[in-house]
């Protein structure tokens, strides 16, 4: 994982670090490598933004927000920035863990006709539904998700998969 962190006291925010990814990292970088990466995030005092592959100003980012008010971005954080939640609840030992065993992955699909092998890398973004169980959520959002649901997994998911990211590279 890499983090592109800014705040408000330098007067950077995400779209700063989103720009910063996309200009002065590069993908040929061992540590920037697609698949070697797990994910790349993008962080400010409100927002979070990830990717999976950087490919200088073809790079897609997707945000990593919990959503307010059935919208985008952070709910307020009456104890701290809207933003803690990315390493209070997901980069903790047990959650990322999680992320890792159960959602992260690398999928490799070969073309019939051409036998090219396109691979996808796949990093669940962040949702929280306190109306629904964790499995009818992503059900609901996401069917790619009902077989990692229905395996067993030891503990409840605090987060919940809504779509994957999903970067293609052909080789």
């Amino acid at each position: 994982m890499t983090f592109e962190l800014k705040n408000q006291l330098t007067k950077q925010n995400v779209q700063d670090a989103i720009h910063q990814y996309k200009s002065d990292s590069e993908p040929s970088e061992l540590i920037f490598n697609f698949k070697r990466c797990l994910v790349h995030f993008a962080v400010d005092d409100n927002e979070v933004y990830m990717c999976t592959e950087l490919k200088k100003e073809k790079t897609w980012f997707l945000p990593f927000n919990k959503g307010h008010n059935d919208g985008a971005g952070n709910p307020p954080n009456p104890i701290g920035i809207k933003t803690d939640y990315l390493w209070k609840e997901i980069l903790t030992k047990g959650e990322l863990s999680n992320i890792l065993e159960n959602y992260a992955q690398v999928v490799c699909e070969e073309d019939e006709e051409t036998k090219k092998k396109t691979y996808k890398q796949i990093f669940p973004d962040f949702t929280v539904s306190p109306a629904k169980s964790p499995r009818e959520y992503a059900m609901s959002r996401n069917p790619l998700f009902i077989s990692v649901l229905n395996s067993p997994i030891s503990q409840p998911l605090t987060s919940i998969p809504r779509t994957p990211h999903v970067s293609h590279k052909r080789t």
